[in-house]
């Protein structure tokens, strides 16, 4: 598998979301959230989706996936 430099990814991704009117301030970073997000609603479990993306349980909560219950929230934290 090739690599491509960080300066083409952002251009290449930054140029996308501008052709679709997005703006985010996390360019390259922004299809982690989604990719979060979307595996959220697809019923993946969350301790599934933390080990994918290399994120502590409450980083996840905190910063990706944000229709959580309070109880769940909460008990990230213990």
């Amino acid at each position: 598998m090739k690599h491509i430099p960080y300066q083409q990814h952002y251009n290449v991704v930054k140029k996308i979301f501008a052709a679709c009117d997005v703006i985010t301030s996390s360019v390259t970073h922004a299809n982690r959230g989604a990719g979060a997000r979307e595996a959220d609603t697809g019923g993946a479990s969350s301790t599934d989706i933390a080990r994918l993306g290399r994120w502590a349980n409450a980083h996840l909560y905190l910063s990706y996936i944000w229709n959580v219950p309070l109880e769940v929230l909460l008990t990230s934290f213990m």
